[in-house]
């Protein structure tokens, strides 16, 4: 019998209903979710330390402003 303790839930799961046939699920590549998660983990930093923010009163002026920026460049 295998040591759950080092298993994944993943793994423990499939142990589990494997005698009742299983099931097959199309899976996001972990490559993929590993960035992604990287890329949260930056943007939130960036809230956090106060990088980044958000100004309701002028927002749209600032995206207009962002959009005429980005089509000089």
């Amino acid at each position: 019998m295998t040591n759950q303790s080092n298993q994944g839930l993943g793994s423990r799961m499939h142990a589990h209903f494997a005698p009742l046939g299983g099931v097959d699920l199309d899976l996001s590549d972990r490559g993929e979710l590993a960035a992604d998660l990287e890329r949260r983990a930056r943007v939130a930093e960036l809230f956090v330390t106060g990088d980044w923010g958000v100004d309701l009163e002028t927002f749209e002026a600032d995206q207009e402003r962002e959009r005429q920026q980005e089509a000089e460049t």
